[in-house]
C-alpha cells in the first residue's frame, strides 16, 4: 500500500448521474471497457457505427434497438439482465435518448470523437512499432590480427 497522499484506486467509485424518468430518478453509470466489450460481442454491428468522424446517436437508436436496451440495462446496474433489457427496450424513445446522453457523458468524459482519436493513435502506434519483428542479426565483422600471421619455418 502506498504512503503517498490521495485516493487509492480501490477507493474510487464509478461516476454516476441521476436521470429523471417520469417522477422517478434512475442512477446511470458509464460503461466500463469490460462491459462494453460484452455488448460489442453481442451486437457486433454497432462497432461499424463508430468512427473517428463521430457517432450518430439517432441512427444508432433506429438501427440497434436491442443494443440500446442492453446498454441502458448495463449502465443502470443490470448488465445482461433480460428483464432489465426488456424494460429498457419498452421505454419511450426520448427517455432512452435522455439515458443514452447521460451514459455518453459518463463513458466518454472528453467526448466520443476525442476518445476515438486517442484509440486510433494508440492503434497506429502499436501497428508501427516493431514489437513483433526480430532485430536484424548480422555476422560479426571478422577481425584482422594486428601483427602479421606466423610464417612456418623450414
Amino acid at each position: 500500500m502506498s504512503n503517498k497522499p490521495g485516493l487509492n484506486l480501490a477507493d474510487l467509485a464509478p461516476m454516476s448521474e441521476n436521470v429523471t424518468i417520469s417522477e422517478s430518478i434512475v442512477p446511470v453509470y458509464g460503461i466500463s471497457a469490460k462491459d462494453g466489450l460484452k455488448i460489442f460481442e453481442r451486437f457486433p454491428k454497432i462497432l461499424g457505427m463508430m468512427s473517428g468522424e463521430g457517432f450518430n446517436l439517432g441512427a444508432f437508436l433506429t438501427v440497434a434497438p436491442d443494443a440500446v436496451a442492453a446498454i441502458i440495462a448495463t449502465a443502470t446496474g443490470f448488465p445482461g439482465d433480460e428483464r432489465a433489457e426488456a424494460a429498457a427496450g419498452d421505454l419511450g424513445l426520448e427517455t432512452q435518448f435522455d439515458i443514452l446522453e447521460a451514459i455518453g457523458r459518463l463513458t466518454f468524459t472528453r467526448g466520443f470523437a476525442p476518445f476515438a482519436e486517442r484509440i486510433m493513435a494508440l492503434a497506429n502506434a502499436a501497428n508501427s512499432a516493431s514489437f513483433s519483428k526480430v532485430p536484424d542479426m548480422k555476422s560479426p565483422v571478422e577481425l584482422r590480427p594486428s601483427s602479421p600471421p606466423d610464417t612456418p619455418q623450414a
